[in-house]
């Protein structure tokens, strides 16, 4: 399946299905604007937070050499990343699913070493704009059991390093490892938001099979992003497998706005998706649940445990129907427009929130 196709089938699995949601049953009323409000709470602390800004541009550059896992370092690099033009959970998958065919030919899994190697503890490291990579400097701060990358303000519209540079913050890498279990702990500072992390999350990871024969990877992470007002909480599960395909489970949540989102979503090696959709808010729940294939879909929505939609047809040409069998109007549609790329976006900060995690814990290879 070419990244095209697989765009096409996320259209049918995701943002057509969240557009069901605008439909209600009578004992079940259901407000869209309040459902598009609800998540935008989570996306816009995400866009809004100055480090996860400066993350979503460099955080696939903080490495620090090889890997204490024995990764291939030049398999990783040669993997293209997924351009922001092709996202969608299906190319997404499509595409690190090749990466994890390349990478474990060549995948070798050493005896348990430090996260970091020793020679970069307690150094920092500083942007290079010439060669567009971080590489070691002489300053001194840096924790003694990590790293630290200092972060610059960035572009947010084209990505974009601003130069000439001008610092903002940092982030600080600590290896947190215990015995045969890796764990990475990150914290991002805005120096103009004191001295309280605005990002601050533990990673683990874990090789699946055997050292000479691995068949996987799954890398967790919980923790917290802020933008300095609005905090969204998150427990994030990614699973890549040469058996089963991939599994990712994606919780994030703003208490103080009473909003949960969860997405979890299947991709098996015969380009079967599966995705699932589950809102929660002031004690109202909905639950978006589609399958299938490229020429055929199936799903529900339910709200409350009621079902108040079916959905059929193709990825290209959903039909989507009410409890009573009635078709949803353009009006309903266009009430949840702006929720079509929320899935894009939760992918896409996702990945470059953990891309220092992936490097380090010595997996880069199965993400890139």
């Amino acid at each position: 399946m070419n990244a095209l196709r697989a765009r096409r089938l996320l259209g049918g699995l995701v943002p057509a299905a969240i557009v069901a949601l605008t439909a209600c049953s009578e004992s079940t009323p259901f407000d869209p604007v309040l459902l598009s409000q609800n998540t935008d709470e989570i996306i816009n602390a995400l866009d809004n937070s100055p480090a996860m800004q400066s993350m979503d541009v460099l955080g696939e550059k903080m490495t620090v050499g090889a890997p204490g896992m024995g990764a291939p370092s030049l398999v990783a690099a040669t993997l293209p990343n997924v351009t922001r033009a092709a996202r969608g959970f299906p190319a997404w998958a499509t595409q690190r699913l090749a990466a994890l065919e390349a990478t474990v030919p060549a995948f070798s899994v050493s005896a348990p070493e430090a996260v970091i190697p020793t020679a970069a503890l307690g150094k920092t490291f500083t942007y290079n704009t010439t060669t567009n990579s971080y590489e070691l400097s002489n300053r001194t701060g840096a924790p003694s059991n990590g790293v630290r990358f200092i972060l610059y303000a960035v572009n947010p519209v084209t990505h974009t390093v601003v130069t000439p540079l001008n610092e903002v913050g940092y982030v600080d890498l600590l290896d947190e490892s215990a015995g045969a279990t890796l764990q990475l702990h990150l914290k991002a500072y805005i120096t103009a938001s004191g001295s309280t992390p605005l990002i601050d999350y533990t990673a683990s990871a874990t090789i699946q099979g055997t050292p000479t024969s691995p068949t996987g990877a799954t890398v967790t992470a919980s923790g917290h992003v802020s933008d300095g007002t609005t905090t969204v909480e998150f427990d994030l599960s990614q699973t890549f497998s040469t058996t089963s395909g991939i599994n990712v489970k994606y919780t994030l949540a703003v208490p103080e706005k009473d909003v949960e989102v969860t997405f979890e979503a299947t991709f098996t090696l015969t380009q079967q998706a599966t995705v699932t959709l589950t809102v929660k808010h002031a004690g109202n729940t909905t639950v978006v649940a589609a399958s299938g294939t490229q020429a055929s879909i199936t799903g529900t929505i339910k709200h409350n445990g009621d079902l108040v939609i079916n959905i059929t047809g193709s990825a290209t040409n959903p039909v989507f129907t009410d409890a009573s069998g009635n078709q949803l109007t353009a009006e309903q549609i266009a009430a949840l427009k702006k929720l079509f790329d929320f899935t894009d976006k939760l992918l896409e900060h996702v990945d470059e929130m953990l891309a220092p995690a992936h490097a380090l814990l010595g997996i880069a290879a199965f993400f890139a």
